[in-house]
């Protein structure tokens, strides 16, 4: 049995004219099939790591976080940094959309199959679409959208973890990440020369707030808390929102320069809890973090 599968892959993706899905290699694959679906996935992930040109080979496989994010930095000319976090994060996205979109076409087309004219051009009625989209399209997307918030997620913070790093924090003494069942995404801490150790909490999020992060700030039963994420929607940090980030008590949230930016005036004026600004550009959030480890609080703003 073949330890190399390196060959294996070379062969297979150069003969396809058109990308394929991890299945459909996986089945013309010849070897005995006591080898499993997860090991052979792993050797793949392995493999794309070297030869990255075949990523556009595969059809919704995602590659390692690790993968992704030195692709985008090749191909940028430029290491992941304090202040190039949402550009890194930006390009690691159209990544991943572009292994994500293909299946939803696939997925579309099968969907209006006889339903679409000369030119491509969906011509239905609304009822009829409404009852396709609402009895086929929430099981694809349950089915697909598992991986791709994971990746999407497991991406993020790990662009965040390079960016610390990027200013001299180590990981597991500076800070660590958490497990699934943890309070909050990302541990701070900050280690006196006397006295105990302090922990700055850091709840993660993608792209967008909902619910989810304010639950998730909510759950955090100490009072050293911040929020970050690639926010894309500023209407989502309107006054009457951002009144509930304050309540639960939060220092701070960071978000993408030019979400800030296009922030409500009136939410920009709020402050937390320690008497400072609320919200910040994520461009700030690598040397607050610097702060916090050397000082236990982060800087004013």
């Amino acid at each position: 049995m073949p330890t190399d599968y390196s060959g294996i892959f070379r062969t297979l993706l150069d003969s396809k004219e058109n990308p394929v899905t991890f299945e459909n290699l996986y089945d013309e694959i010849v070897f005995p099939k006591q080898v499993g679906r997860e090991t052979v996935k792993k050797r793949l992930r392995t493999f794309i790591k070297e030869h990255p040109e075949y990523l556009d080979k595969l059809l919704g496989f995602y590659p390692d976080v690790e993968t992704i994010i030195q692709m985008t930095e090749r191909e940028l000319g430029v290491a992941v940094n304090k202040d190039n976090l949402f550009t890194i994060n930006k390009k690691c996205k159209l990544i991943v959309d572009k292994l994500t979109k293909p299946l939803h076409e696939e997925f579309l087309r099968d969907l209006f199959q006889g339903k679409t004219d000369e030119t491509d051009r969906v011509t239905i009625v609304f009822s009829e679409l409404l009852e396709l989209i609402y009895e086929n399209y929430g099981d694809f997307i349950n089915e697909k959208g598992n991986s791709l918030v994971s990746i999407a997620g497991s991406m993020n913070e790990m662009i965040l973890i390079r960016g610390l790093r990027s200013v001299g924090l180590r990981d597991d003494d500076n800070f660590y990440k958490t497990g699934r069942q943890s309070e909050a995404d990302l541990n701070i801490i900050h280690r006196p020369q006397t006295g105990n150790a302090k922990t700055l909490y850091v709840e993660i999020k993608s792209y967008h707030a909902r619910e989810r992060f304010l639950r998730g700030l909510r759950d955090i039963p100490h009072p050293e808390k911040i929020g970050i994420g690639f926010f894309i929607s500023p209407k989502e940090f309107n006054p009457s929102r951002t009144n509930l980030y304050v309540s639960a008590g939060t220092w701070a949230i960071y978000m993408p320069d030019e979400t800030y930016q296009e922030l409500d005036s009136r939410s920009k004026e709020f402050n937390s809890v320690t008497q400072s600004k609320l919200y910040r550009p994520m461009s700030m959030f690598c040397d607050d973090m610097l702060a916090f480890c050397q000082t236990g609080r982060i800087r004013s703003f």
